[in-house]
């Protein structure tokens, strides 16, 4: 990332993400298994032929998805509460490399843009590969049949959308504790 920038926001971020990489991907390490399962999963019931030991195999598999994407649901809850800790701890951590940026100059924006890379790039890179690697492994056995039910993708898409949405709001609430930290500081160099 850090390499690729075309931003300052971009490359401080991504060199943060190359200065702990282990502490970075351990955050969103679980969410990568059940986005895998989950989209796995999201074709499931569509397997049967009509007949009841078929049904009562639909219905199965139906609940098994339903558990997956409660799973997921919950390790996009988890990972959300757990970036919000580690961001608040971070900007304790580093309020004296931000005071340094806000003193020479650097917009505040800066300092949110360089937070939510920070945070939203790992969680988007953990969430959208597995799904689509498991989506993948699923389609020579479900490809014509999407279709019949797109339904079941839809709502996998709307729960990775919606446990994406979850990480960046949290992490958007640390913004007013970096804003009072460095206020402090203006307040105490006047």
């Amino acid at each position: 990332m850090a390499s690729r920038a075309n931003s300052a926001a971009s490359l401080i971020a991504g060199r943060r993400i190359a200065d702990a990489p282990k502490a970075t991907w351990r955050a969103v390490g679980a969410l990568s298994m059940a986005s895998f399962l989950a989209s796995f999963t999201a074709m499931l019931p569509l397997f049967g032929n009509g007949s009841d030991s078929d049904q009562d195999m639909v219905v199965l598999l139906g609940d098994m998805r339903q558990g997956v994407l409660l799973t997921l649901s919950i390790a996009f809850l988890l990972t959300a509460v757990s970036s919000g800790l580690n961001q608040a701890a971070k900007i304790l951590d580093r309020i004296g490399d931000a005071r340094t940026l806000s003193v020479a100059g650097a917009p505040r924006g800066l300092l949110t843009a360089i937070r939510r890379r920070e945070v939203l790039v790992p969680v988007v890179v953990a969430t959208v590969m597995p799904a689509l690697a498991g989506l993948a492994f699923q389609f020579p056995f479900t490809g014509p049949l999407i279709t019949q039910r797109p339904d079941m993708l839809i709502t996998l898409l709307a729960t990775l959308v919606a446990g994406i949405g979850l990480v960046f709001a949290v992490q958007e609430c640390c913004s007013p504790l970096q804003t009072r930290l460095l206020r402090e500081q203006q307040r105490s160099t006047d």
